[in-house]
């Protein structure tokens, strides 16, 4: 997970309000055989495509992320045991900046001057806005990954696929209003911004109409929540969320559960993985998601990603959730690209002419539909809905999006 990221501007670590692993820094992974032909970020003929994706894949904020460079390589297996992209077999690097930003700039860097990547498909950095200027003056564009990061939706040479984090938060809070007007917010303890997170919630509660009767911090290392658990009883709210990584949030609600909270739980992105599947003190909750649920299988374009999961990380166990499968959904968004410049020659500019040539574009339904503006920072307000039935996971509107009102966001970001 990324630390539950709080999605402000504040971001590094806490999902809508957070949610993060992998290897070392400056790690490089080729996924295709043959060396790349590319030079100064560019391909022709049959050449390999080179890639790069930079994330938080090892550190203090590395869990649920730790298996997304793998589904990037699925991804790129899929696609060059496919024939490639028009020809093009895709060339992946991978880059961990373990949560640093010096080692991202670093990371950054090499992509671009010694990789010669065309693209960073899949941003699941939790320091990208250190190295975004970088990447935007060397025009590199940014396509898809996790999207509640505020330099998703500020930079116009970042490409989201899903909600920014005030939308995101927005519908937590939305969500939370369904269910009663007592609401309450356990957030962690270790980070400024999850602090900072906690007071755009309570804005967004008091827009909503919604009584934020709870809102304190939660340690990600206490063994005991004894204590926070009896004050989220005895505020009476019909609702709460742990704005902590997936597995400490899980840890928490069983013990609160255990402590007699019978308020729902409503989840923020990313935060529910398959390790939630099959417990009781989690049935019922309610949660958004940046694209389509990761579980489902009711589409073709669904049922491929469950398919390469299956083939090709069949490990991915507890692991499998919201930032692994916007991972996916960042290739796909490449491909679309690709697909759409109107070129056989792939360079950062054609990926760009690719990208705002895209109407609308929902991926047969991974994602909202997105449309690029040439110059312009894309802010997405739409997000998926998903839920814990008799301890299954199931889709609460289907692969409908729901959206945030444009006047609340705009209104916040201009605060900015």
């Amino acid at each position: 997970m990324h630390a539950h990221r709080f999605a402000l501007g504040a971001v590094a670590v806490c999902s809508a309000l957070v949610v993060a692993a992998c290897s070392s820094s400056g790690q490089s992974s080729t996924a295709a055989n043959g060396t790349s032909s590319s030079i100064g970020g560019s391909t022709t003929a049959s050449s390999a495509i080179p890639i790069g994706i930079i994330g938080s894949y090892s550190g203090t904020q590395a869990a649920s992320l730790g298996v997304v460079p793998n589904v990037a390589q699925a991804w790129a297996s899929t696609v060059n045991a496919a024939g490639g992209l028009d020809g093009h077999p895709i060339k992946l690097y991978i880059k961990d900046d373990a949560g640093n930003p010096a080692t991202a700039v670093t990371a950054a860097h090499e992509l671009v001057q010694q990789d010669k990547v065309v693209a960073i498909v899949g941003d699941g950095s939790n320091v990208d806005a250190a190295w975004a200027p970088y990447v935007q003056q060397a025009g590199v564009p940014v396509v898809g990954g996790y999207s509640l990061n505020p330099t998703m939706f500020t930079n116009p040479d970042f490409f989201p696929q899903g909600p920014n984090g005030i939308a995101a938060n927005y519908g937590v809070v939305a969500l939370a209003k369904t269910v009663g007007p007592k609401y309450g917010v356990l957030y962690c303890a270790e980070a400024a911004q999850c602090k900072q997170g906690s007071t755009l919630v309570a804005a967004l509660a008091k827009a909503l109409g919604v009584t934020l009767a709870i809102n304190a911090p939660v340690s990600s290392t206490a063994t005991d929540y004894t204590a926070i658990c009896q004050q989220v009883k005895a505020s009476g709210v019909q609702s709460y969320s742990i704005f902590e990584a997936g597995g400490v949030a899980l840890r928490i609600a069983q013990q609160c559960n255990q402590q007699g909270v019978t308020a729902r739980l409503i989840s923020a992105p990313g935060a529910i993985t398959a390790s939630w599947g099959g417990i009781a003190a989690v049935n019922g909750t309610i949660g958004t998601e940046m694209t389509a649920p990761w579980f489902d299988s009711s589409t073709p374009a669904t049922a491929a990603y469950q398919a390469a999961m299956e083939k090709y990380v069949p490990d991915i166990g507890s692991q499998q959730g919201g930032e692994a499968s916007a991972q996916w959904v960042a290739g796909q968004l490449f491909d679309a690209a690709v697909k759409a410049s109107g070129t056989t020659t792939v360079t950062p500019a054609s990926v760009k002419k690719g990208l705002y040539a895209l109407k609308a574009e929902t991926l047969g339904g991974l994602t909202q539909p997105l449309t690029y503006t040439a110059g312009k920072p894309t802010v997405l307000n739409c997000y998926f809905t998903m839920g814990i039935k008799n301890q299954q996971f199931v889709t609460v509107n289907g692969l409908a999006t729901s959206c945030a009102p444009a006047t609340v966001i705009d209104a916040i970001l201009k605060a900015m």
